[in-house]
């Protein structure tokens, strides 16, 4: 008995040896440090502004290309003055008095008294000549105001609250002129998504656009005055590309000639962007406000699904297929993409304009980002007038994003 014991404990004595060998292999080989680099080593978390220094940094420098040339603008002049011609006085003709007759002359008024002297006739005065005026000549000094200089990116800048800094940014003017509301809404939805460039519309009274526009506050005014423009044309800082259409021919669009430095393919687009007049008179009449109002968005949205062979010939065959992509996955706006964030309720809020979100809710009434939801849709009643999908249509008619 004691040797079976014996022989059965050697074994369990053996086994315990080695595993104790094993852990202390183990263990050595975690006593080094971790090498430095490894994923776990702490790394700081680069700030809003440092990433878009990054991204601006990393971003391609454009091609550099010729600036077009802009479109003659006639400055008119001022008529000459009509010279007045003084009109000589016509000297009148003196009549004489007439002569008592002798006959009737009385007894106690002798004759030799009577006045025989014929007056003089009565002096007439002469116009001294008037001075030939000669027209004022036009003003020679059409210099410029200077325009603003350029500010770096501030160390605090927030590109998840503020958006891409305006540099980045392709903005229109816009006022309440429904062919200027479609003109924007159109060649912006092409910047933006057959382009790739960040866009935005900046409301503004109709003539605020002659102190933005030269200061690159924004960039493309789409009905600007061409005699207004003039001088900015001779300085470089405006490059003009005749009338957006025939409906207002004696407007232009004014483009800041730094888009061409900063986005050629923009500055390219813009040179061949023209309107035929009655087509965009017409299609501008279909925007209508009130309590169901037809947006640009909208109008626009019919007129790249029914027009493609004229808005396909202002930008090449790759802007063209994003164009049509982006209406087939139903983006209804300038907005590249929606980011999704949480501050009190779930949103999605647009990385191109952070002021304009879509809370959860809504988004999941709209039936995601597929489009299958048909329930609670309001505004059915432009469904025949513009056959758009049903989340397009939906979106497009309640929301403002």
């Amino acid at each position: 008995m004691k040797h079976t014991r014996r022989s059965i404990r050697l074994p369990t004595v053996a086994l315990a040896l080695v595993s104790l060998s094993v852990i202390s292999m183990a263990c050595a080989e975690q006593a080094q440090p971790i090498a430095v680099g490894d994923r776990a080593t702490p790394t700081p978390t680069p700030t809003d502004a440092e990433r878009a220094r990054e991204a601006a940094a990393a971003t391609v420098t454009p091609t550099p290309v010729t600036l077009p040339t802009s479109v003659p603008v006639v400055i008119p002049t001022a008529p000459p003055t009509q010279i007045a011609t003084p009109i000589p006085t016509e000297r009148p003709t003196p009549v004489p008095e007439p002569t008592p007759s002798p006959a009737l002359q009385t007894p106690e008024e002798p004759s030799s008294q009577q006045d025989t002297h014929t007056p003089a006739p009565p002096s007439t005065h002469t116009p001294d000549p008037t001075a030939t005026p000669s027209p004022e000549p036009p003003p020679t000094d059409r210099s410029i105001p200077p325009t603003n200089t350029p500010v770096p990116i501030p160390a605090d800048y927030n590109r998840s609250t503020e958006g891409p800094p305006r540099d980045e940014l392709i903005k229109f003017a816009q006022w309440d002129e429904n062919r200027v509301k479609l003109g924007n809404w159109v060649a912006g939805y092409i910047v933006a998504h057959g382009l790739d460039h960040p866009v935005r519309v900046v409301e503004m009274d109709p003539e605020d656009y002659k102190v933005s526009l030269p200061n690159a506050d924004v960039d493309i005014v789409m009905e600007a005055d061409p005699v207004w423009a003039k001088p900015y044309v001779d300085a470089g800082v405006l490059i003009l590309l005749g009338p957006l259409s025939t409906a207002s021919p004696n407007t232009v669009v004014a483009v800041n000639a730094s888009v061409w430095r900063r986005a050629p393919n923009v500055g390219q687009f813009m040179e061949r962007y023209e309107w035929n007049g009655e087509q965009l008179t017409a299609e501008s009449a279909k925007i209508k406000s009130g309590r169901i109002a037809i947006k640009e968005n909208i109008v626009g949205l019919s007129f790249f699904k029914d027009n493609r062979p004229i808005w396909s010939q202002w930008v090449e065959s790759e802007g063209v297929v994003n164009v049509q992509r982006a209406i087939e996955e139903g983006k209804i706006n300038h907005c590249r993409r929606f980011e999704e964030r949480r501050a009190g309720t779930f949103s999605r809020v647009c990385v191109d304009d952070p002021t304009k979100s879509i809370t959860d809710g809504a988004y999941r009434r709209q039936g995601g980002s597929n489009g299958s939801a048909e329930a609670g849709r309001p505004h059915v009643a432009h469904d025949a007038a513009f056959h758009l999908p049903p989340m397009t249509r939906y979106m497009a008619t309640s929301q403002e994003y």
